[in-house]
């Protein structure tokens, strides 16, 4: 099993593998990265140019390695590396912005309970499928819903728009 630290996050792990794959049906614009771990997404959605992105970890290690491998990349322009606990940031920090949101289930339920308003978009992943319906109803509660989805072995990521985005049925590829 993983631990927290400089390691967690890899490329490798399913749930990172779907969020890649679901990135580009999110729309461009200002994306916040929370639990960024590492800085996988933070750097893809930096690479793919779709507009700023913060990203948020409360692990010491986490921030410092997001922060090398960015730089390391060429990718620190628009980005911005924070370490900061869920529970500490303020409502504005995510409404009207695109969630990149890779967590356990417990850190999703405390990321809905932070916001007022929903984000813009949303990439959610993290959880296994037996979770997958609590975390999604937490976030329908918000005014989100499911546009596509994908699912690998156990783990489920999920791209998710808000009331004033028109978009077509469930997309769900396995």
């Amino acid at each position: 099993m993983e631990s927290p630290g400089e390691g967690f996050g890899p490329l490798a792990h399913p749930s990172t593998d779907a969020c890649l794959s679901l990135m580009s049906v999110l729309p461009a614009g200002a994306a916040v990265d929370v639990g960024c771990g590492s800085g996988l997404l933070t750097q893809a959605w930096a690479a793919m140019d779709y507009g700023p992105v913060r990203g948020i970890d409360v692990d010491p290690h986490a921030v410092a390695h997001a922060r090398r491998t960015l730089a390391a990349a060429g990718r620190s322009a628009g980005v911005r590396i924070d370490r900061a606990a869920i529970a500490t940031l303020p409502a504005d920090a995510l409404e009207g912005r695109v969630l990149l949101a890779n967590l356990p289930p417990v850190a999703h339920s405390a990321l809905v309970g932070r916001m007022r308003r929903p984000p813009r978009a949303a990439l959610v992943a993290g959880m296994r499928r037996g979770d997958t319906a609590a975390v999604l109803d937490g976030y329908a509660e918000l005014g989100l819903r499911p546009v596509a989805a994908r699912i690998f072995g156990r783990w489920t990521a999920w791209v998710l728009e808000g009331p004033d985005v028109d978009a077509p049925g469930p997309r769900v590829d396995s």
